[in-house]
């Protein structure tokens, strides 16, 4: 679910770890690309292609364990770098 403002895409709330079926309470939805990035030129033109990119679609996410997800602001900047 998306809507849009102007030429900016508005991604819609989505519960990644459903979209990912995850029951295992030691696993995290983990976002490859992160929802602090949604704004970012790259994703916004993703978001506009044909074939749309979503922020929160199964292709955005993997199960991590949840000592795994505990640097996430470094995370966020590393993509952000590349």
């Amino acid at each position: 679910m998306w809507g849009k403002i102007g030429n900016q895409i508005i991604f819609g709330g989505t519960d990644l770890r459903k979209v990912l079926q995850l029951t295992d309470p030691t696993k995290h939805a983990h976002h490859i690309i992160p929802v602090e990035l949604v704004n970012h030129e790259v994703v916004q033109k993703a978001a506009k292609a044909d074939i749309p990119f979503h922020i929160n679609e199964y292709d955005n996410g993997i199960p991590v364990e949840s000592w795994q997800n505990t640097t996430h602001p470094a995370y966020n900047n590393r993509v952000r770098e590349i």
